[in-house]
């Protein structure tokens, strides 16, 4: 049985969730498929070796959490996103296209120079929503009470399949909540010493708390798992990605590659 501190934290966890899932469901802290016009000259190959740059910055300053980098790619889609002429102009230019991915890391870094303000005239200030890691963070403190250092594993290897997802177009172009599921979905496969009903306890209680199942037919949400699966890879992107995402065909393809993989 919890204890009262118990019991209190876990209700602050959940009102922190609550505020986290309404603040995703509002246009303020979403991105879409800015890459889908014949105007972009960037490619999400291009994406993605700035996200993986951005990653291998933060490893080298040992000091700096790997979080800050969530935050500065969700700065950077939502920026690319917005109707402000300077993301317009660096969806054309390459240049321009670096330096903004620069201004959102520096500003998950807490410094702002020109090129950051731009980005903050863009965002209209609001830079607190919810990451991945804060969903995963949240969703592992109210599930039902396990060992810490099963917890503790789980999170980490939840955490590092966000940092590998993040990277690809696709994946960041879905909710936090959505990412953080998935990814602790993929995490309960490599936690060898969980046993393995306590992994499929803690899979329904997150399925019930979000509204996911993946049991369910919803095709995107197991073409999402796949390519958290395989570490973000597991979708070539181009352009057109909303096309593909409407070719039935390919993606039954994948969701039968998906449900081959044993989760529980």
């Amino acid at each position: 049985m919890l204890s009262r501190q118990g019991m209190q934290n876990n209700s602050l966890l959940i009102d922190q969730l609550s505020s986290m899932f309404y603040q995703e469901s509002t246009t303020k802290y979403k991105s879409i498929d800015y890459m889908n016009s014949e105007e972009v000259e960037v490619y999400p190959s291009d994406r993605e070796s700035l996200c993986v740059w951005g990653y291998s910055v933060v490893a080298a300053c040992r000091v700096v959490d790997r979080s800050v980098v969530a935050a500065a790619i969700s700065y950077f889609d939502r920026y690319l996103s917005s109707s402000d002429p300077s993301a317009k102009q660096a969806l054309t230019r390459i240049f321009q296209f670096q330096l903004a991915f620069v201004g959102c890391l520096v500003i998950a870094l807490k410094d702002i120079i020109d090129t950051e303000g731009k980005i903050l005239k863009a965002l209209n200030w609001y830079l607190n929503g919810p990451t991945p890691n804060d969903f995963i963070e949240g969703f592992l403190g109210v599930v039902p009470p396990f060992s810490p250092h099963h917890i503790d594993s789980i999170s980490r290897y939840s955490k590092h399949i966000v940092d590998l997802g993040m990277t690809n177009y696709f994946v960041a172009m879905h909710c936090p909540s959505k990412i953080a599921f998935t990814s602790i979905c993929c995490a309960l496969r490599h936690v060898n010493s969980l046993p393995a009903i306590d992994g499929l306890a803690i899979r329904k209680y997150l399925e019930v708390m979000t509204g996911l199942d993946l049991n369910c037919d919803d095709q995107e949400l197991q073409l999402l798992l796949q390519t958290m699966l395989l570490g973000g890879s597991g979708v070539s992107l181009t352009k057109d990605i909303s096309a593909c995402l409407r070719n039935r065909k390919i993606l039954i393809e994948r969701k039968a590659s998906v449900l081959n993989c044993d989760l529980e």
